[in-house]
């Protein structure tokens, strides 16, 4: 469907996809050799490529300091704004990294992913995507289109 897309000259930004694309390796990659920027869940047992070896999403996530989290909102919801601890890992690939979106609320864990999406792009269709307030987020993303 999105080679079709493309053929067709339809414009997009990127690509989304729930946990069973984004448990995809041959699709992130196909999307990955033509340029497009996605954001895609992935299980938290997926393994993500750290410098250090291949480790469990959530794990990578953990190793994250305490003074490593921003915190953002995501949307105002009718109780206000939907606040979040958001926070930016570098993995072994220099072209990606896994954005991280953490609930205040103790809770359990569910995980995305992406890439070259901007920090904002990502966070924007996190959002709309998947409001699981429980939900902490994986997301790769760029950092050479988007530094800073």
């Amino acid at each position: 469907m999105i080679g079709r897309a493309r053929k067709a000259g339809i414009p997009f930004g990127w690509v989304a996809g729930d946990e069973v694309y984004g448990g995809n390796p041959g699709l992130r990659s196909w999307l990955e050799e033509r340029g497009i920027p996605y954001v895609m869940a992935v299980a938290c047992g997926d393994s993500i490529p750290m410098a250090a070896g291949g480790m469990r999403a959530d794990e990578a996530a953990g190793l994250v300091p305490k003074d490593g989290w921003q915190r953002l909102s995501c949307a105002d919801g009718s109780k206000g704004p939907r606040l979040y601890d958001w926070a930016l890992i570098g993995t072994a690939d220099p072209l990606l990294h896994m954005l991280v979106r953490r609930s205040l609320a103790p809770a359990s864990i569910a995980f995305k992913s992406g890439a070259d999406a901007s920090p904002e792009d990502a966070r924007s269709c996190l959002n709309a995507r998947w409001m699981t307030p429980s939900a902490s987020v994986v997301a790769f993303l760029s950092p050479s289109k988007y530094s800073g």
